[in-house]
């Protein structure tokens, strides 16, 4: 059975292996093995809607804690400057596949070149506008079509805080071999003479595919 697991790379993809592993097979003994010469990418990371139901409703992640530590920008879409028109609105919505509840068929049905407002999340964004306010003056309205925009170097930092606080174990070396056995790889040699064994490996060592 696997009770040992290696994730080779400590960037997001990395991280994020890591904590569902642990979530999803809590008495696993996993072990982030990351490279201090390889520094994390600094840029911003764009996500879908899919991105936070993952962080909170699978991993199961403190939300608060999650905006105190990674600083999210929330975000409803993707403005588009491509093609013959203006501009192109993406919603993190129902678009064309969505369907009015007055109309007999869906939306797509009714758009040919031009669909600026085929829904609240679209039109709001081409006025350059966010969320829908609740009544009265209260706060934005946030559904569960919204997704964030993230600094990297933050977003890997709050998933190292979470992952430690979980239970996994983070070493920093540099790989300099593999060892394969007829099942695949069997262990990964360190640059200080470390040899690591694990019942199971996962790469996110991105386009080196160090294993």
């Amino acid at each position: 059975m696997i009770q040992n697991v290696i994730v080779l790379g400590g960037g997001s993809a990395g991280l994020m292996a890591a904590l569902a592993l642990k979530k999803k097979i809590p008495q696993l003994n996993i072990r982030v093995v990351r490279s201090p010469d390889i520094g994390v990418i600094g840029v911003g990371e764009s996500t879908t809607p899919q991105f936070p139901q993952f962080l909170f409703e699978y991993l199961g992640l403190n939300r608060k804690l999650f905006y105190e530590r990674a600083n999210p920008t929330w975000k409803t879409g993707i403005h588009f400057l491509w093609g013959p028109r203006d501009c192109f609105e993406f919603a993190f919505d129902l678009q064309l596949d969505g369907q009015w509840s007055d109309l007999p068929r869906s939306n797509a049905y009714y758009c040919d070149h031009e669909f600026k407002n085929v829904n609240l999340n679209a039109a709001l964004m081409l006025q350059g506008k966010a969320f829908e306010a609740q009544p009265n003056g209260g706060g934005p309205v946030v559904g569960g079509f919204a997704a964030f925009h993230l600094f990297n170097p933050t977003l890997v930092k709050a998933l190292e805080q979470f992952g430690a606080e979980r239970g996994v174990e983070f070493i920093d070396a540099k790989l300099t071999g593999v060892n394969l056995g007829e099942a695949g790889v069997t262990s990964i040699v360190l640059e200080d003479g470390r040899t690591l064994e694990a019942d199971f490996f996962v790469d996110a060592s991105g386009f080196r595919s160090e294993l």
